[in-house]
């Protein structure tokens, strides 16, 4: 496998997880600010 094909999709990779990762934690936010105002 090529090195930069390789690197790319790891990038790839890492920026959906990351992505996952901070809409898992404004999800988690608004569901908790929700719970706390009612």
């Amino acid at each position: 496998m090529n090195k930069i094909k390789f690197e790319e999709t790891n990038s790839k990779v890492l920026n959906g997880f990351w992505q996952g990762v901070a809409g898992g934690t404004v999800a988690g936010v608004v569901i908790g600010s929700i719970i706390v105002l009612t």
